[in-house]
């Protein structure tokens, strides 16, 4: 199991992605487009890109990022998105063999010049 400071460390970073996927890229979408529809499934497009080159986790983030920025939407429930990211998250990281994940570690630098 993960110690305390790893869980509220990646408690944080959830809460941070959870913003700014919901507050500021959704909202934005949705104000260029005047399309819920279409906020949501650019934001969660762009929520499962961000987690490249995991193509699982990719996957995974897609539909989660459907139903976390669905919530948003909705209820504007940012607290509970932000602890079942960091439950989801933690969940898989501890739970699935490593050769699945390949590394939870992903990110927009991949497409960078020069890579990680």
């Amino acid at each position: 199991l993960p110690g305390i400071a790893r869980i509220l460390r990646y408690l944080a970073w959830a809460a941070v992605q959870q913003f700014m996927i919901c507050v500021i890229v959704t909202e934005r979408i949705e104000r260029i487009t005047a399309s819920s529809r279409t906020a949501l499934l650019g934001a969660a497009l762009i929520f499962a890109l961000l987690h490249t080159p995991n193509a699982m986790l990719m996957q995974l983030t897609f539909v989660a990022g459907l139903i976390w920025i669905w919530n948003w939407q909705r209820h504007r429930a940012l607290l509970a998105n932000i602890v079942a990211h960091a439950a989801c998250g933690l969940l898989l990281a501890t739970s699935l063999p490593r050769d699945w994940l390949h590394s939870a570690e992903v990110s927009a630098r991949f497409f960078l010049p020069g890579g990680p």
